[in-house]
């Protein structure tokens, strides 16, 4: 094997990503923070970013549920 087709096939992998509904939080925000910064974005990462709540794990669901929800000590 090539080092250039060896590296095209880690490349697809990279791509394919883990199975919808198994991203954590963390590759949510590393995806955004690549996108923040203009870097280049996998199609896996791209999906993610653009259905979030498909891809995440149901504890990353939950986790970013409540890092949208209003904190007790910000409301007035």
């Amino acid at each position: 094997m090539t080092r250039r087709s060896k590296r095209e096939i880690d490349r697809a992998l990279d791509d394919l990503g883990p199975v919808p509904g198994e991203s954590t939080l963390q590759q949510l925000w590393i995806a955004s923070l690549k996108r923040e910064r203009d870097a280049e974005l996998s199609a896996y990462e791209q999906r993610l970013l653009d259905e979030p709540r498909q891809h995440l794990s149901e504890q990353g669901r939950r986790r970013l549920a409540r890092l949208r929800s209003p904190q007790d000590g910000d409301r007035r």
